[in-house]
């Protein structure tokens, strides 16, 4: 058990950026799951665009509190590290609109 905790404490932001990219990934889904059941099959790229906002909503709350440490809350600086952290998926969401559209 000690071997394990060793690991852990080592690899522990690895970890809990994959445990939480899954938690991402299930928010995602579930929530296009939702979505396009609600507005219906013919709204899919606008139930994506949602649920790649839950997506990274979820990301940004997890990776803030419990990855990076990232404790301020303060509105200047939440604000910006939420407009950087948006501004680099930006290209996820258009890979999986264009993915959407065109496949």
């Amino acid at each position: 058990m000690d071997n394990i905790k060793k690991l852990f404490i080592k690899y522990k932001e690895f970890v809990l950026y994959a445990v939480f990219g899954v938690a991402t990934t299930l928010a995602n889904l579930f929530s296009f799951l939702f979505f396009d059941y609600v507005l219906g099959p013919d709204f899919y790229l606008v139930s994506n665009a949602i649920a790649w906002f839950v997506g990274v909503l979820v990301a940004f709350v997890t990776n803030k509190l419990w990855v990076f440490n990232s404790k301020s809350w303060k509105l200047k600086v939440a604000i910006k590290e939420f407009a950087e952290f948006v501004a680099a998926r930006l290209f996820s969401f258009a890979f999986e609109e264009f993915g959407m559209l065109f496949f």
